[in-house]
């Protein structure tokens, strides 16, 4: 799960680069780490502000992928580590 989103990263890095508030500052005002602050500057400077956007999303999979998955794995004679077998919830 991601703290932040995007848009409030965003918003804490424009507010950086006014120049009117160092990393103290706005961790004090966010009450956010100031080095995970500078983090998101020396990211957005390398990368560009869409390095910032949450990604990735919990994947909901339905009880027929599940078993589709599993079937793929049975006739395909492949090995399953037991521990992914405890982790899918097929019921």
């Amino acid at each position: 799960m991601t703290k932040y989103s995007g848009e409030f990263k965003v918003k804490v890095i424009e507010e950086y680069q006014l120049g009117r508030s160092s990393y103290n500052t706005l961790g004090l005002k966010y009450q956010i780490h100031p080095s995970m602050i500078k983090k998101w500057v020396s990211l957005s400077e390398a990368q560009g502000l869409e390095a910032l956007q949450v990604k990735h999303r919990h994947q909901e999979h339905s009880l027929d992928d599940k078993l589709a998955v599993v079937d793929y794995y049975q006739t395909h004679d492949m090995a399953m580590p037991n521990d992914w077998l405890v982790q899918i919830s097929i019921f």
